[in-house]
């Protein structure tokens, strides 16, 4: 099962306000931490490495040296034009080299000195092969390509969670492809929540976005996998609200849980390899709980 397992799919990592908490907290990173060794592309280690950080150091057995195994193998991997690819050595694109921007930013925060200094070369040379992947209208999968939702979107998320805001011109041009975009690679609630996670990263709010994000939370025949990225997603704009709570619950009673490990596998539908994905949960601080809706523009 471990070689199937796509951890904390897009940073589902989610607010829990129950004395639950902890427990799956714990249980949750085990299940992380033991199955490392089948991680095998940018987008687990980036993923996994999000999940911990975010998680560190709530979690009591949580050490740096267990952030430290995907902090290293991030940077052992970045290629010499500062993006990632799919796998070790393989060519850069502009998804796998924004999910490794993202994780080793979030990252950062738990580092100092020299290894903070080294995190932070690596982010400024992964930002700077994006900017030069930009095509005039947004981001293909590799440079010189035509524009496509997936690789524009993780741009857009990886270069405002770096200080670019919707004002800039690259964004600007993004987010206009963006809005007239349809999804056609990926379900309609992971291509809703994307957007608002790259908007809110760059301080940009679209009519009827969140709106639309409540509708398809609400409805009965999304996957377990776009429930929480919605959720993530709604949780960032609105806060800990009595209806946000509602879908945290809702994410819970979704759990299995064997002896050791607290998992949450894909649903509705029928799938030749079952997906897998670990939830880790973290305590809401009392600036989550009184930040605005909105944030201000990066």
């Amino acid at each position: 099962m471990m070689r199937r397992i796509v951890p904390v799919l897009l940073i589902m990592i989610m607010v829990l306000p129950y004395a639950t908490a902890e427990p799956i907290l714990d249980e949750s990173t085990k299940f992380l931490l033991e199955g490392r060794e089948y991680m095998e592309t940018t987008q687990q280690l980036s993923l996994s490495l999000i999940a911990l950080a975010s998680s560190y150091p709530a979690v009591e057995n949580l050490t740096i040296s267990d952030l430290d195994y995907f902090v290293d193998a991030l940077l052992t991997r970045q290629n010499p034009d500062g993006g990632w690819g799919y796998y070790e050595g393989s060519v850069s694109n502009v998804v796998d080299t924004s999910y490794a921007v993202i994780a080793l930013k979030k990252a950062l925060a738990v580092y100092e000195g020299d290894r903070a200094s080294s995190i932070s070369h690596a982010i400024k040379r992964g930002v700077e092969f994006l900017v030069n992947s930009y095509n005039g209208e947004g981001w293909g999968y590799v440079p010189n390509t035509l524009t496509e939702f997936y690789p524009t979107v993780m741009a857009v998320w990886a270069l405002g969670e770096n200080g670019y805001s919707k004002d800039h011109p690259y964004i600007q041009s993004a987010i206009k492809y963006l809005e007239k975009v349809e999804p056609h690679e990926i379900r309609r609630g992971e291509f809703v929540a994307l957007k608002l996670l790259a908007y809110h990263a760059v301080g940009y709010i679209s009519p009827g976005l969140i709106g639309e994000a409540w509708e398809l939370v609400n409805s009965p025949e999304i996957t377990i996998k776009e429930r929480a990225f919605l959720t993530y997603a709604l949780l960032l704009y609105e806060g800990l609200t009595f209806e946000t709570a509602k879908l945290l619950a809702t994410l819970e009673d979704l759990k299995e849980k064997n002896e050791s490990f607290v998992y949450w596998a894909n649903k509705p539908g029928e799938l030749v390899q079952r997906e897998v994905f670990c939830l880790l949960y973290t305590s809401p601080s009392p600036r989550d709980l009184s930040t605005s809706r909105m944030p201000s523009s990066a």
